[in-house]
């Protein structure tokens, strides 16, 4: 804590330790006191420091003797700082759970193995793909302990970013929006990608066709002229959809009447395409 207190005093922060035990999360009474010490801590501008009070710890016990948290959910066994971490995060309804490791994220396999791939966007469909290693020498979790920990927080809400505490100003990075580490979402659609791989993917594909000949480039308009036709009943669905939600957000009927699709716009969609093409 004395380190702690002089890192921050560089940046006139003030610090504060809160030790906390299991009974604190598992019996209601405490868990509001607890809530109400952090929310008065943080008012006063005072950034609180968690840290399980070893000392006073009583002996474990079966998660299954312990009520069920928020909205009747299952409750994480605290375990060690990720499970910490993500049942404060929970608790205080936090925006954003950033769990710190000393890897980039999350590998398809331990990052030492041959072939190892990093997950830059996870869903938890995806847990049973990932092959974890040993546990890290840094801390007292491994990476399944993070995952296990990021998803229970994911499932009650909180975004959470698993990145490498290593890299310089890597809250800063992603606070400000760009991409480090893996990112935990829940939206996914069964059988398709997250919306973030799916961008990503459009990215590098728009550069693979920028290196293509002219005759590629052409025969690719071509391929998707013909998709606006022969897939027509789905894009009105999906369309349709779409619709319903942006006129549900309160959407500008001009910019309604411009996203709205019609079989006579693929058509002419697809006409245009094939117009382009033979210009070029």
């Amino acid at each position: 804590m004395s380190l702690y207190d002089a890192m921050f005093a560089q940046y006139g922060v003030k610090i504060a330790q809160v030790l906390v035990t299991k009974p604190d999360f598992y019996n209601e009474e405490t868990r509001r006191n607890l809530i109400s010490t952090l929310s008065e801590l943080i008012s006063l501008n005072i950034v609180p420091i968690i840290n399980t009070n070893d000392a006073v710890t009583p002996p474990p016990q079966s998660d299954e003797d312990f009520p069920k948290g928020k909205e009747g959910k299952k409750i994480i066994a605290l375990k060690d700082n990720d499970s910490l971490a993500a049942m404060l995060a929970a608790e205080v309804e936090a925006d954003l759970l950033i769990l710190m490791s000393d890897v980039d994220g999350i590998y398809t396999c331990p990052p030492s193995q041959e072939g190892a791939r990093l997950i830059p966007t996870f869903t938890p469909e995806m847990l049973d793909t990932v092959k974890f290693g040993k546990k890290s020498k840094v801390g007292t979790g491994g990476m399944d302990s993070k995952v296990q920990a990021a998803t229970w927080a994911l499932d009650r809400g909180v975004s959470v970013v698993i990145c490498n505490g290593m890299q310089e100003k890597a809250i800063k990075t992603i606070m400000s929006g760009r991409r480090i580490g893996t990112f935990f979402t829940d939206i996914a659609a069964p059988g398709t990608a997250p919306v973030e791989v799916l961008a990503e993917n459009a990215r590098i594909g728009s550069r693979i066709l920028q290196s293509l000949p002219a005759e590629d480039r052409a025969a690719c308009i071509r391929v998707l002229a013909d998709l606006l036709i022969s897939k027509q009943s789905e894009i009105l669905e999906a369309n349709e959809k779409d619709i319903a939600e942006a006129t549900k957000a309160g959407t500008a009927k001009p910019l309604l009447s411009r996203l709205s699709l019609t079989p006579a716009k693929l058509k002419s969609l697809s006409a245009g395409k094939f117009l382009f093409n033979d210009n070029n």
